[in-house]
């Protein structure tokens, strides 16, 4: 697993799990983003690590390109994800 800590000179995420866990991750370790949109789900898929996201009133896909368009985004050097983010119900990872 890569996790490491904010403020590198590469842009990552900070997810933060429903049960409180945070742990940054590489945006340079994305490999896929897929949205189940019929589930309201979207996996987040990372090189030895897996994000999934449960999110409100079928909005997956809104989620996954918000999170797809920031990670491709110059000059953002943190993208959050949490419990507390717009239309997202739940967090785990593993």
């Amino acid at each position: 697993m890569i996790v490491s800590g904010p403020r590198m000179n590469t842009p990552f995420f900070q997810i933060t799990s429903t049960g409180g866990s945070t742990v940054y991750v590489s945006v340079s370790r994305l490999l896929r983003i897929q949205a189940i949109s019929l589930e309201s789900h979207v996996t987040i898929f990372f090189e030895g690590f897996l994000v999934d996201v449960e999110t409100k009133d079928g909005r997956a896909e809104d989620v996954a390109n918000e999170l797809w368009t920031k990670s491709n985004t110059p000059g953002v050097d943190l993208i959050e994800l949490g419990p507390k983010t717009s239309h997202v119900t739940s967090i785990s990872f593993s």
